[in-house]
């Protein structure tokens, strides 16, 4: 599944900022991708458009395109400006714009997908803000049956890992990629797709999707209701959230069963096995299938280093031969649904490596493949029927459109 590179440039040597297209005397230039015009400048005004390098500081930068030392200590001396400015990554596009004396300077630095920074110094008074990004936000629809892998699918119809690995988090609750599905199987999906200044960027939200997984369907809604909260439910408005994962690993195999009579393969005497092995490369990462508090992480005899956790007075879960345990997992720690708790290894006694996977209900062990995981909460009522309506205009769109197009732009 690994994606070809660009090779990447060597680092400029003869210079401590990075090289930056100057746009000269632009007539109220607008800032870095629509965030709102610098109406205070008067015109004529300098912009410089560049890409933070590694040995790139706002001072050097602000100074390498002829701002005097002492703006820039200026710009860097409120409170409210001192932490954004003195940790820039490198990678990251900024914006310096100011008049021909550099008495006005505004800095404008993209601090993650969704934000500009913006720090401005106009004669002694410093602002500072956050603004939104204004995304180019593209549906795309693609629809296909799959011959090798829904991973190795998508990625030869030009779509990335991220979409795939969105869609293991979805149908987690009800499908295992890496079990379940098989050449054969149909996905038909809508997504979103983030263009700035013409360029693609990231993915979004998977806003529709319908896996058909050994003859049946499964279909995903996203949706976010009037209050702000967010999730996927299936076309009748059900919640597809489950309050434990299907499985806590991405494994090949099952090694070995529930059972109350198993042929021990190293002790080659019958006893219970009260959990189910899940086979895997020594790693591979662990989760907790449901959120709680960790009770116990220690190493335990047969059963090698194992975290226990604890997720209401009914359920616990077990993870046993552990090669190492994630940081932060202790005694007494949250840990939340999907978490990395530890990784796949063979300590304790075990012929290779596997994870031994146990389930607790009232603290008699059960078979953790063969239990019904309760819903989350279906749509709320107030908005059901807005809910019905765009599920029903998104299955009608992977219905109707063709199975390669971009259907819709907005801003």
């Amino acid at each position: 599944m690994g994606v070809a590179r660009r090779p990447v440039p060597p680092e400029p040597t003869t210079s401590l900022v990075t090289p930056a297209v100057a746009v000269v005397s632009l007539p109220g230039a607008a800032p870095l991708d629509g965030g709102g015009a610098i109406d205070e400048l008067s015109p004529p005004v300098d912009r410089w458009e560049g890409v933070v390098g590694r040995a790139d500081s706002f001072y050097s930068i602000l100074t390498g395109h002829g701002v005097a030392p002492a703006r820039v200590l200026a710009m860097v001396a409120p409170d409210c400006g001192k932490r954004e400015l003195s940790h820039l990554v490198a990678g990251q596009p900024y914006t310096v714009t100011c008049d021909p004396e550099s008495d006005a300077v505004e800095f404008r630095y993209r601090t993650d997908a969704d934000h500009d920074y913006v720090a401005r110094l106009e004669g002694e008074q410093f602002s500072a803000r956050l603004d939104p990004v204004a995304w180019d936000i593209r549906l795309r629809h693609i629809a296909g049956t799959i011959n090798s892998s829904i991973f190795e699918n998508l990625q030869a119809r030009g779509v990335g890992d991220a979409i795939p690995m969105k869609l293991a988090v979805i149908f987690g609750w009800d499908i295992e990629f890496a079990i379940d599905i098989r050449p054969g199987d149909r996905y038909n999906l809508l997504f979103q797709e983030k263009w700035r200044d013409g360029k693609f960027v990231e993915y979004g939200k998977v806003v529709a999707a319908t896996l058909t997984v050994q003859g049946e369907d499964h279909t995903a809604i996203y949706y976010k209701d009037g209050s702000g909260y967010e999730e996927y439910y299936d076309p009748s408005g059900r919640s597809l959230t489950k309050q434990f994962l299907r499985s806590p690993v991405n494994y090949t195999r099952i090694s070995s069963n529930f059972t109350y009579h198993r042929l021990h393969p190293i002790l080659r005497v019958y006893r219970p096995h009260l959990g189910v092995d899940l086979a895997a490369p020594v790693g591979t990462p662990v989760r907790a299938v449901g959120a709680g508090r960790v009770a116990e992480v220690e190493r335990k005899g047969a059963a090698g280093k194992m975290v226990r956790i604890r997720h209401n007075d009914r359920y616990e879960t077990a993870y046993l031969h552990l090669s190492r345990y994630a940081e932060g997992v202790r005694p007494g720690a949250r840990v939340r649904q999907g978490q990395v708790i530890g990784y796949v290894g063979a300590t304790g006694r075990a012929t290779g490596p596997h994870l031994d996977y146990r389930f607790y209900v009232h603290g008699e062990a059960v078979n953790p493949m063969t239990i019904k995981s309760p819903a989350a909460e279906p749509v709320k009522e107030a908005y059901r029927a807005n809910f019905l309506r765009l599920a029903a205009e998104y299955q009608g769109r992977l219905v109707t459109e063709p199975a390669e197009t971009v259907i819709a732009s907005s801003r």
